[in-house]
């Protein structure tokens, strides 16, 4: 578990041990009004950890991947961010393999990625060396630029 999350998880657990209503409704707010029976521990302590503004992203795209996994086994899943494609634990593996991508460690998480550039490169690799392959572009965040209003020229008078 990670140090991070660790509060969110005690703060979850504790509501149910208690079954304090105050809790139960507060960590209702993450369930969508799902029934509480089919509440999902780490999405609600995810939810929560986002509320506080904490960036957990990676959090997200591991839950993600854990459960395309458990129905896509034979799938390399790889994640997009604004620079590069990246893939964790088994994944990670394949891509360190297959394409050569260094083995990274982020907070205690295998993963492994290369440049958004490179997909035209390495996704054929991949397929080649008999890989089914998921994407997950996740929503990139693009500054946009606002150009000033041109303005028109403006005829001079020389008389």
């Amino acid at each position: 578990m990670n140090e991070k999350m660790k509060p969110y998880y005690e703060r979850y657990d504790k509501a149910f041990e208690t079954n304090d209503l105050k809790e139960l409704a507060f960590l209702n707010q993450f369930a969508n009004d799902v029934d509480i029976r089919k509440w999902n521990r780490e999405q609600i302590c995810l939810a929560m950890a986002e509320k506080d503004g904490a960036d957990f992203s990676r959090e997200a795209d591991l839950f993600y991947y854990h459960r395309t996994k458990a129905n896509h086994p034979d799938c390399v899943i790889l994640f997009r961010d604004e620079e590069a494609y990246y893939s964790y634990e088994d994944d990670a593996d394949v891509l360190n393999k297959v394409l050569g991508c260094p083995i990274l460690d982020w907070d205690g998480i295998k993963a492994a990625g290369f440049p958004f550039q490179a997909l035209d490169i390495y996704l054929p690799k991949l397929i080649r060396a008999n890989y089914r392959v998921a994407i997950r572009d996740n929503e990139i965040k693009v500054k946009k630029i606002v150009k000033p209003a041109r303005k028109e020229p403006v005829q001079l008078s020389l008389f």
